[in-house]
C-alpha cells in the first residue's frame, strides 16, 4: 500500500475488512475523524470502557465505523472474527488514531474482494508487475478452525501453489509469506516448492499468542524471486 508503485490493486478475502477500506477511501470530507471525536467525547473513560462500547455497537448496528473504533483501542489495531462471526480483539494499552493517515494511502487504489485465483488474468501482468500474496497458514489450520471455523487443507495448499508456480513461470515478480516451521510441525509442501525453485527467503519473526502474551516457536518466512530494491510499476 505504502510502496510507489503507479498502479496499486489490494484484495481483501474477509468482507468486513474490505468495508473498512471502502470506508476510508469514501472518506471525502475528514468526516472520519470528526465522527471518532464526537463518539469519544461520549464513550471513553478508558481504553477498556471504549473498546467494549465499540465492540457492542458494532455487533448491535453492524455499521463499519465501529469496526474501526475497535481496531482504535486493541492490542497492535487488530481484530479476529470467530465462526460464529463475532468479532472480538484484545485490549490496546491506548486509543490510538495516528494510524489513519495509512488507511488514507488507500486513496487510488484498486480494492476487490475475491478469492485469489480471480483477482487477476496472467496474460494482463507484464515482467513490471509484482504480486504479494498473504494466505491462511498451512500449519496453523488447527488454530484456524478453533478460532474462524475454517481449515486451510493440503489440496489448499497445493492449488495455491501451483497459483505461484504460474507468477514464477510467467517472469511475475512476487512474494509469498508463511510458517515454514511451528512448533514440531514443517509445512513440507512449502519446504519443497521454495528448494525446487531456488527461491529466495527472509526471515519475518516469532509468533506471540494474541492473549496469553505466550511465545510460540515458529519460523514465519516470506519466499519471493526478485532481487529485492527493484522498482515495480504495478503491485
Amino acid at each position: 500500500i505504502n510502496s510507489g508503485a503507479k498502479i496499486k490493486h489490494l484484495n481483501e478475502l474477509d468482507v468486513n475488512t474490505y468495508k473498512l477500506y471502502k470506508y476510508f477511501q469514501n472518506d471525502f470530507n475528514n468526516k472520519i475523524l470528526s465522527d471518532f471525536e464526537e463518539y469519544k467525547k461520549k464513550h471513553v473513560n478508558d481504553t477498556d470502557t471504549f473498546l467494549q462500547n465499540a465492540l457492542i455497537d458494532f455487533k448491535r448496528t453492524n455499521n463499519i465505523k465501529y469496526l474501526y473504533y475497535v481496531t482504535l483501542s486493541s492490542y497492535c489495531n487488530m481484530y479476529e472474527f470467530n465462526k460464529n462471526g463475532d468479532v472480538i480483539a484484545s485490549l490496546g494499552k491506548k486509543i490510538n488514531n495516528t494510524k489513519i493517515k495509512y488507511y488514507h494511502n488507500l486513496n487510488g487504489i484498486n480494492l476487490t474482494n475475491l478469492n485469489y485465483d480471480q483477482v487477476f488474468e496472467f496474460k494482463d501482468l507484464t515482467k513490471n508487475d509484482f504480486v504479494f500474496i498473504d494466505p491462511p497458514y498451512l500449519i496453523a489450520s488447527a488454530t484456524n478452525k478453533k478460532k474462524y471455523g475454517y481449515t486451510w487443507t493440503d489440496n489448499d495448499e497445493i492449488k495455491l501453489l501451483d497459483f505461484v508456480q504460474k507468477l514464477i513461470d510467467n517472469d511475475i515478480n512476487f512474494m509469498l509469506t508463511n510458517y515454514l516451521t511451528r512448533k514440531n510441525e514443517t509445512n513440507e509442501l512449502l519446504n519443497h516448492f521454495v528448494q525446487k525453485n531456488k527461491l529466495k527467503r527472509t526471515f519475518l519473526s516469532e509468533e506471540k499468542n494474541l492473549y496469553s502474551g505466550n511465545v510460540i516457536e515458529v519460523l514465519e518466512i516470506a519466499v519471493y524471486n526478485y532481487i529485492p530494491g527493484m522498482e515495480q510499476v504495478s503491485l
